[in-house]
């Protein structure tokens, strides 16, 4: 005795449009050079680093297809310049992460009271053989930010990208350059214009 299995009956083929990719959202990284901290006539060095997008040199495209930013990741290396051998005088500088800043409304510490009470502080000896690499705390759930206000002048520690690495240090040579600062940001960026 045979067994007949049913079959069920083919479908057509229906045709559909062909599928194109879209992009609505993606990741963008840069590198920016923020230039070199040198110590002021009285030997102190005073600095600070922003996030935002803007300092990309591709700000005016990416402004232009997307409408919104938040900050995904941000390291900040600092390379010390002066050799151990020379007769500058080494000292250390402090570093902090303050939310209460962002790259439009910072401005260079004016002692240490403006680092020390920041988040994640630490430190760098000017003769250290190796670079400091530096990566701030970003809060856990940040929202996205309109690209041309991710750093306003109301600052807004919970989108966009906020806050600042602020730096401070004393007992330098006078007008002695010591370090160079790079600052390197992941942003994810959404919304077609």
């Amino acid at each position: 005795m045979e067994t007949k299995i049913a079959q069920k009956p083919r479908r057509p083929k229906k045709s559909s449009p062909k599928k194109c990719l879209i992009l609505n959202e993606m990741k963008y990284k840069y590198r920016r050079e923020i230039g070199n901290l040198t110590s002021t006539a009285s030997g102190n060095i005073t600095s600070f680093v922003g996030f935002s997008i803007q300092g990309s040199t591709e700000y005016s495209n990416l402004s232009a297809i997307f409408t919104t930013v938040k900050l995904l990741n941000v390291t900040v290396t600092i390379t010390p310049l002066i050799p151990t051998s020379t007769a500058s005088a080494h000292s250390r500088i402090i570093l902090s992460t303050r939310w209460d800043n962002n790259e439009n409304t910072a401005a260079n510490p004016a002692n240490i009271d403006g680092v020390q009470n920041g988040n994640k502080v630490q430190t760098m000896l000017s003769s250290s053989i190796r670079p400091l690499v530096y990566r701030p705390p970003l809060p856990k759930s940040l929202d996205f930010a309109a690209i041309g206000s991710d750093a306003p002048s109301t600052v807004t520690p919970w989108a966009g990208s906020p806050g600042a690495v602020m730096i401070w240090g004393n007992g330098f040579s006078n007008s002695t350059l010591y370090f160079k600062v790079d600052m390197e940001g992941v942003y994810h960026v959404r919304g077609r214009n």
